[in-house]
């Protein structure tokens, strides 16, 4: 088999693939490359649990075949310029493959490389699978990509032990669709949960998707989706879930979730406080604190006092150390009950807090706070909502008229420490 490469396409191609660490086993972990006689060609790279496949564009191309290329030493092309001839050639009784390569009309004195490999049969490509699946969905990259970044640190880590293996949804990101009565009213909403905090990303171009992601794969989604071109066709199989772009490149996933049993949310007409807020303003004030708490004994809880007469919420902090106090961050109730005249106190995970106010999109916040009875005693719910128009770049847009723009609500919920 011959064929002809430009080193900047082969570059771009390695490094898609290069997002998942190839394992091959009882061999060189390597990358596998297929050459097909129609001049199409694809780059493979297979881990544990996830495949890679990016597109390669060949020229010229005589036979066709695979080949193993060693990772380790895929960073040369990097550094070489032009076209590449690649030359492959299998021992039928040895099972090895010779690959070599040099520069177009330099063979002798220009630029090459030549290496013996193991069998590419060592690496399995993923079209046999992705022929299993029983669905196919179709995104935006750029928005699900958006939405993913929104909730994944509301997801519990994958090496921590939330309720044990009975409560092993809490490590997936899902979206809802309703093909269960359980998830009915989640349709078309990414959610995660830790079984103490919950994040809610609501798209109407999610609807009827469903999707169920580990939370361990999301790094790797992420980065895969920021090189995604056109719409990406979500594909769910038995136990694999594929992600696949316009210009044909793959990402592909072991399954290794439990999905959320059923789809909760805590109605909104709870909220006894609704409140407009500046996020800028309450970032500041929650920074300030954290600073105050570095030589705390105690590096995460805090008093959040809403002061009704002032119209503002102050934060604080009291250990045996010390204390100290925000500024006042004036607010402005949305909701007006003639009956509701109370201030609250509530204690709350400082970091906590401060995610419900961080990587939003809107300078104004609603901040809705719920108060719970227990016992004698009270707890407070805080939630923040966060209501954008993106485009189909995934960019925050004010004209909503724009092709491919969509809304989208943002939801981060937490309890007090109560």
């Amino acid at each position: 088999m011959k064929f002809k490469v430009d080193s900047k396409e082969l570059v771009v191609a390695l490094a898609i693939v290069g997002k998942v660490s190839p394992t091959v086993p009882q061999g060189t972990p390597g990358y596998l490359v297929t050459v097909n006689a129609d001049g199409s060609g694809f780059i493979y790279s297979r881990g544990d649990a996830a495949v890679v496949r990016a597109p390669l564009v060949v020229t010229d191309v005589e036979g066709e075949g695979d080949f193993l290329f060693p990772a380790k030493v895929v960073s040369v092309f990097r550094h070489i310029k032009g076209v590449l001839v690649f030359e492959v050639e299998t021992d039928t009784i040895e099972g090895k493959t010779k690959v070599k390569y040099y520069r177009e009309n330099d063979p002798a004195t220009g630029v090459s490389g030549e290496r013996l490999m193991e069998s590419p049969k060592l690496v399995a490509k993923c079209e046999a699978e992705m022929a299993e699946a029983q669905t196919t969905h179709e995104y935006s990259p750029a928005v699900l990509r958006v939405a993913l970044a929104a909730v994944k640190s509301y997801a519990a880590p994958k090496d921590s032990d939330v309720g044990g293996a009975e409560m092993g949804h809490f490590h997936t990101i899902q979206i809802f669709d309703d093909s269960k009565p359980e998830w009915a009213k989640g349709d078309g909403v990414m959610y995660a949960a830790d079984s103490y905090r919950a994040a809610y990303f609501e798209c109407a171009t999610f609807k009827g998707k469903h999707f169920p992601l580990g939370v361990e794969h999301v790094p790797v989604v992420l980065s895969f989706l920021g090189d995604c071109e056109g719409v990406v066709k979500l594909h769910n199989a038995a136990n694999m879930v594929f992600i696949e772009d316009t210009k044909g490149c793959v990402l592909g996933l072991r399954h290794r979730v439990l999905t959320h049993p059923r789809y909760a949310f805590y109605s909104l007409d709870k909220d006894r406080f609704v409140f407009n807020v500046g996020r800028e303003a309450m970032l500041d004030a929650l920074r300030q604190i954290q600073a105050e708490m570095a030589d705390s004994q105690d590096l995460k809880k805090i008093r959040v006092v809403y002061e009704a007469d002032k119209n503002s919420i102050v934060f604080q902090k009291a250990d045996s150390v010390g204390s100290a106090r925000s500024d006042l961050v004036t607010v402005t109730r949305a909701k007006t009950d003639p009956g509701n005249t109370d201030s609250f106190t509530a204690h709350v995970n400082i970091d906590h807090i401060i995610e419900l106010f961080d990587n939003m999109e809107s300078n104004q916040v609603e901040l809705r706070v719920a108060l719970i009875p227990k016992g004698n005693k009270q707890f407070a719910v805080f939630r923040t909502l966060d209501r954008v128009w993106y485009g189909a770049n995934g960019k925050p847009v004010t004209d909503t008229t724009e092709e491919g723009a969509v809304e989208c609500l943002v939801t981060r919920f937490m309890p007090s420490m109560e």
